[in-house]
């Protein structure tokens, strides 16, 4: 997207995205310098940013939280972004609209959350697949976005820009 913006004469976000959308997006010496961390320190998670959110559970909550995170993954381009070579043999980040999985819901006790935490939020994939995990469960008193976003797409910024955009989306206001 920042290619996009350097290369646009205008900063409207909802034309920029479907440029990242219809072009694939060099990779930044950044992004590069994760993707080598990742595969020659698989067992570390430093490229990868947790996110953990817990709400009272109520069924009203619950389904806003779905239909928003719904919103979320397919109105942003970055969420349908896969990393691969392509026919010049260059890392690019391409957008596939078939690999964005829909929201599910799991029933579990207070006592799984934190073994689900541990599970989540290994990354342990970086071509040809998203590069965040998500999973939404309910417990009898509580409802948990458990979110893993890789930091080749996701710095803190654009993790707090997400998430800023997820309680729009719950409140109606976007």
């Amino acid at each position: 997207i920042a290619e996009c913006i350097s290369k646009s004469e205008t900063l409207d976000l909802d034309e920029l995205n479907q440029i990242a959308i219809k072009n694939d997006q060099p990779l930044l010496p950044i992004q590069v310098y994760y993707i080598d961390y990742q595969l020659y320190s698989p067992d570390k998670v430093a490229t990868n940013h947790p996110v953990f959110i817990t709400m009272k559970n109520d069924s009203e909550t619950l389904l806003k939280l779905k239909d928003a995170f719904n919103k979320l993954l397919h109105n942003f381009s970055v969420f349908g972004s896969i990393i691969l070579l392509n026919d010049k043999e260059k890392y690019v980040l391409h957008y596939q609209s078939d690999i964005i999985k829909d929201v599910e819901i799991a029933y579990v006790s207070e006592d799984d959350i934190e073994n689900i935490k541990k599970d989540i939020v290994k990354l342990d994939f970086i071509f040809n697949n998203l590069l965040y995990k998500f999973k939404i469960c309910v417990t009898e008193e509580h409802i948990y976005l458990l979110l893993v976003f890789n930091h080749i797409l996701f710095d803190g910024k654009a993790i707090c820009n997400t998430i800023k955009n997820l309680y729009l989306y719950m409140d109606g206001k976007q």
